[in-house]
């Protein structure tokens, strides 16, 4: 399932990018204008409204402006560092295991076992070769690749596209260097997810 942004939420993502908003508490956030750089707007959830803010865009057409989408970014962007960061300490069923396993070692993602065998090697046609295990104790086959684990790109053309979005290069341009020298086929709404 693939959703389009719109307009608006391609400049609240670019805005949230950028790091032109301040969390001044739970519910409300100050975002720096894109046109002028001395503005800033408030934009505030409130309970029968839900998101509003004080810019002209929502005050004529009283829908969700960029400076709203920005916010919604930047809480999704926290919400995911959270939930990476300490979700599975909590839903682990053998957390005092998981807290003795050193960063960087190979463990069983079933069992958590530190047990296991070279077990092949997964050819992809993008992100190379990567090394299969089998677990000893539960006879689970799996791979480690912690930060891009479904991807069918490599790590090293994903990190390139996010260095050059940072860098100020617009998305389609990504894309085409992406093209012209990795050769990889790509459209710039894919770059756009994985900057989401």
């Amino acid at each position: 399932m693939t959703t389009e942004l719109t307009a608006r939420e391609m400049r609240g993502l670019e805005i949230a990018n950028t790091l032109a908003l301040q969390r001044l508490n739970k519910l409300t956030y100050r975002v720096h204008s894109q046109t002028d750089l001395s503005k800033w707007y408030i934009a505030t959830q409130t309970y029968k409204e839900g998101w509003i803010c004080e810019c002209r865009d929502y005050a004529y057409r009283h829908l969700e402006c960029k400076h709203i989408h920005a916010v919604k970014f930047s809480k999704l962007l926290r919400k995911k560092i959270y939930q990476d960061t300490f979700a599975p300490l909590v839903n682990s069923e053998n957390i005092a295991n998981y807290n003795a396993i050193d960063i960087g070692q190979v463990t069983c993602p079933k069992c958590l076992s530190s047990d296991y065998k070279k077990f092949g090697i997964r050819h992809n046609k993008n992100s190379g070769d990567i090394q299969r295990y089998l677990c000893k104790e539960c006879n689970y086959r799996y791979t480690v690749n912690p930060a891009f684990e479904n991807s069918k790109a490599s790590a090293k053309l994903i990190t390139a596209a996010v260095d050059l979005y940072f860098k100020g290069v617009s998305l389609r341009k990504i894309a085409d260097h992406l093209k012209q020298f990795y050769g990889f086929k790509i459209n710039c709404s894919s770059i756009c997810r994985w900057l989401r």
